[in-house]
């Protein structure tokens, strides 16, 4: 093996005996090879080296490093050894392509030696395929994040945002670089139902048992609006109940909750009218029977009946029949107060929830005011078309305690008052007796 002499070894290094330099040598961890500048002849490597070659040391020593395959080709070689030879030193020169049989990029720091008279090249060698790799990964992450239409954000065991997308700034408006340290929780309503209140401590709990979380919140926009989301929640760590981090992606689902509460809104609402529908009106006469029994105020049900539609509406034709129904929702509508529901069953009848009301006599007054308003001509062209109604009344707790009691209540009063001559009000009571226009039903 040729031997480290005095003179020609580089200054620095001149006072460091043979065996001292050669310890070091054998025993750096990186690959380390001596080679003759001009042919490229391997004169010495250490153990790492012949490890990374993957051959042993005695097939190494005497080869050239082109023939080995340590560089892509013998061009690559040429224009470092120029560099190193011209400038006595190169460091972190970044060589890609096959080497060793391998895709690989490797990072070459030589020095020019002279050993026994000869010039050499002293080389460490540091391979950062796997480094590459993982760069590419992560630009390639990065630029998936970026591109993501969901908003994705990292953030510390605390909740804090460290990082955040385009799609985040695009969905709240606010800028990545002034959400970064930010509690995560200051811009989430964490439940968009007040009953239900999460907490970030409640879903870090979750997280501990599974390592995810899925739900819909509210996120707040740089403007103040809510923002109806879907947030997806991982925890990122070595240990499950020790998380270092969290990833959530929250998605947009606001066109979502339109599209539901569309559906609801129709599967709940007449289609002509507008008016809520039959599943509405008992999902409503519950909430109020339920407010009634807690509050002990005065409830009513008014079951409408038209008395001339059928005449109109075959007179008219359906479009004309349909837009007096269309009117006298309007009508009715008119007639109540904000907290009163009217509700389409079907056909030309409507039922009426009245609350708060003081005694059977408010309920009647009510009745009297819708009756007077229906009684009034409809002005259709040149056609002045009348309709009227007949109207049954029942009141809670007299005449039922439930939705369905109340409203065939209120349809047998409304059949009596039918039978006496339409345009009548007819009040589920006993005994039964005459009052104006009232006609008291036996129920």
């Amino acid at each position: 093996m040729p031997q480290f002499v005095g003179p020609h070894v580089v200054p620095a290094l001149s006072n460091l005996d043979d065996s001292l330099w050669v310890q070091f040598f054998t025993c750096t961890p990186l690959p380390c090879v001596l080679t003759q500048a001009d042919t490229s002849i391997i004169w010495v490597c250490n153990d790492r080296f012949a490890k990374w070659v993957g051959l042993p040391s005695h097939d190494i020593l005497g080869r050239s490093t082109v023939e080995l395959g340590l560089w892509p080709n013998a061009q690559t070689r040429q224009s470092v050894c120029a560099q190193v030879i011209a400038q006595g030193l190169v460091e972190d020169v970044e060589v890609s392509g096959l080497i060793f049989g391998r895709p690989s990029t490797v990072l070459f720091n030589s020095q020019k030696l002279l050993v026994n008279g000869a010039v050499c090249l002293l080389s460490y060698l540091v391979d950062i395929t796997r480094r590459k790799e993982i760069e590419t990964q992560l630009r390639l992450a990065h630029t998936a994040i970026e591109q993501a239409a969901e908003a994705i954000v990292v953030l510390d065991s605390r909740g804090r945002i460290l990082q955040s997308n385009a799609a985040f700034t695009e969905i709240t408006g606010f800028p990545a670089s002034s959400v970064v340290n930010q509690p995560v929780t200051e811009l989430l309503r964490l439940s968009p139902n007040p009953k239900v209140q999460w907490s970030f401590s409640d879903i870090v709990r979750h997280l501990g048992r599974s390592g995810r979380w899925d739900g819909d919140l509210e996120m707040q926009s740089c403007n103040g609006a809510a923002v109806p989301v879907r947030l997806s929640l991982a925890a990122v760590g070595n240990e499950p109940s020790r998380p270092t981090h969290y990833v959530g992606v929250f998605t947009d689902i606001t066109q979502r909750k339109a599209y539901e509460e569309t559906l609801r809104h129709q599967a709940l609402h007449d289609a002509l009218t507008g008016l809520p529908n039959r599943t509405l009106l008992h999902e409503h006469l519950d909430h109020a029977l339920a407010r009634f029994h807690r509050l002990h105020k005065g409830l009513a049900v008014l079951f409408i009946d038209l008395d001339l539609f059928k005449q109109a509406n075959d007179t008219y034709g359906h479009d004309v029949g349909d837009g007096l129904l269309v009117r006298v929702a309007e009508r009715l509508k008119s007639c109540l107060r904000g907290a009163d529901l009217v509700a389409r069953l079907g056909g030309d009848e409507f039922v009426v929830v009245l609350e708060d009301v003081d005694s059977a006599e408010h309920a009647l007054a009510v009745a009297r005011k819708v009756l007077a308003s229906l009684d009034q001509p409809y002005v259709w062209g040149a056609e002045f078309i009348h309709l009227g109604a007949s109207i049954g009344v029942a009141i809670c707790p007299d005449h039922g305690q439930d939705a369905a009691q109340l409203i065939n209540k209120a349809d047998h009063a409304l059949y009596l008052a039918k039978e006496n001559g339409r345009g009548q009000i007819a009040l589920c009571v006993q005994p039964e007796n005459n009052h104006g226009s009232v006609r008291r039903s036996r129920c």
